[in-house]
């Protein structure tokens, strides 16, 4: 390996945005619990979105998400993974669950990584869906199913923002 990862600690790296195939730096948002992409501009009284802010925050490379559910003035935090079974990006309230993959993140500039056995491997999708009347994509990891478009999450904000 030509460059060794440095340790990361309490770093914020505010929003995460998904750059790939028609999608031009959409922001990560918090839905029921899972990941998605949107450019909803206008959100529907009653729909669960959820905008997140991201921070590093052990040497274990885990990322935790900070989002306030509308009409709250708390932050809920959490941490961002995906399911092992599905690959489907989530929030789970435990650093060690299980049945989600919630270390091994890492950044090499400012696109997201994760540490596949001392390999870093960026093999997030955007999964067309439909979540209570509103189009998304959820965000996925090798997920191969129809109609999904390879992404890489990344830090810098989009230039039209």
């Amino acid at each position: 390996m030509l460059f060794k990862p440095l340790a990361l600690l309490a770093v914020a790296l505010g929003a995460i945005y998904a750059y790939g195939k028609g999608i031009s730096g959409l922001p990560i948002v918090r839905v029921k619990d899972s990941a998605y992409l949107t450019n909803i501009t206008s959100v529907p009284s009653g729909f669960p979105i959820q905008n997140v802010t991201f921070s590093c925050v052990s040497e274990r490379r885990t990322l935790t998400a900070s989002s306030t559910p509308q009409g709250n003035t708390t932050a809920a935090t959490s941490f961002f993974a995906f399911k092992k079974d599905t690959g489907l990006a989530t929030f789970t309230e435990a650093e060690d669950d299980a049945s989600a993959m919630t270390t091994g993140y890492i950044f090499f500039g400012n696109a997201l990584f994760v540490d596949m056995n001392k390999h870093m491997e960026a093999k997030w999708v955007a999964i067309p869906v439909e979540v209570d009347g509103q189009s998304l994509f959820q965000i996925g990891w090798n997920v191969t199913t129809a109609g999904t478009i390879p992404i890489l999450l990344n830090t810098k904000a989009p230039m039209h923002q």
